[in-house]
């Protein structure tokens, strides 16, 4: 087995370095602003449900009943998650807490969802959805 040499150590140092760098610039977490005004939207089959302004201090269960199902979200301060759900699989409970804008916990078969917005939206922001044009000849 070969011994590092002193180059080799240079080098894994300026890439934990680098690595270490490149995640705080990278982290959204890192940037993100605790006074922006963030709302939850909660939807159902497509269609605005209800609309919540996230704020400290808020602490509240909101029971949606529709004829897709039921289900349970609780807010904490800046945070929602899924408390209850009747659907089978309950995959949207195993989701967790969102607080980041363009997050979002989807329930299919309850056709239920809630994502997190920030007023602040620049309407000219690129979207994660990309539309593909088909041009035939």
């Amino acid at each position: 087995m070969k011994r590092m040499k002193k180059m080799d150590f240079l080098v894994i140092f300026i890439l934990v370095i680098f690595s270490i760098a490149l995640y705080f610039i990278t982290n959204k977490n890192f940037n993100e602003d605790d006074n922006s005004n963030k709302i939850a939207v909660i939807t159902i089959d497509g269609k605005v449900y209800k609309e919540i302004k996230l704020t400290k201090g808020l602490d509240e269960n909101i029971e949606i009943k529709s004829k897709y199902g039921e289900n349970v979200i609780t807010i904490k301060n800046d945070v929602v998650h899924m408390h209850e759900s009747d659907c089978k699989d309950r995959i949207c409970i195993k989701m967790g807490k969102i607080k980041t804008p363009g997050d979002s916990i989807i329930c299919l078969p309850n056709r239920f969802m809630v994502k997190i917005i920030s007023e602040k939206e620049d309407n000219n922001d690129l979207d994660m959805i990309l539309k593909w044009k088909i041009i035939e000849k």
